[in-house]
């Protein structure tokens, strides 16, 4: 585990980064948390003595990168930018579980499922805990359905998300 200080930054105008909290973790640091990689990964550790784990870090330019401090770490922490923070940080190798009813309604459709797969890993994993949010089993099925729908109807990522809002789009449309 390696530890260091960061001061707490935060944006104030930078297009969809606007308003974010963020630690910057240095070169240095960042190639003795996991060597040689320059493109996002996930961290575990502590801020302070707040327990964190699959912190997504996400690369600056310059070998520097940016750790985006969410509402509960800010609040756990009770620092506000300009505040320094001691971070104990390592590879977080953990595999997140995608919600296994996903994943068993994505099998009964192969092409879905192909597009399902092509995802990034942090996609992948955002849908997945998309579903799981669901407060009801109505709910929960209602974002299966959509998801299926949408993959069946594009072959990446970039035509999952318009598929995804035309199937958002068709649902309030029968609705109301």
């Amino acid at each position: 585990m390696i530890q260091f200080s960061a001061v707490l930054h935060r944006y104030e105008q930078n297009a969809d980064k606007t308003g974010w909290t963020y630690l910057v973790i240095p070169p240095d640091v960042a190639d003795q948390i996991n060597p040689g990689i320059k493109k996002m990964y996930k961290v575990k550790g502590k801020l302070d003595s707040f327990a964190i784990s699959k912190v997504s870090i996400m690369p600056m330019g310059g070998g520097q990168f940016m750790m985006p401090i969410n509402a509960v770490m800010r609040k756990a922490l009770g620092k506000r930018k300009g505040s320094l923070v001691t971070l104990r940080l390592s590879l977080d190798k953990s595999v997140t579980e995608l919600n296994q009813e996903l994943l068993q309604c994505l099998a009964d459709e192969p092409k879905a499922e192909k597009t399902f797969q092509s995802f990034t890993n942090s996609t992948r994993n955002w849908i997945s805990k998309w579903v799981g949010t669901a407060k009801t089993e109505q709910t929960k099925a209602k974002r299966i359905a959509m998801i299926v729908m949408s993959c069946e109807r594009s072959r990446n990522a970039d035509e999952f998300i318009i598929a995804f809002r035309a199937v958002k789009r068709e649902q309030k449309e029968v609705k109301g």
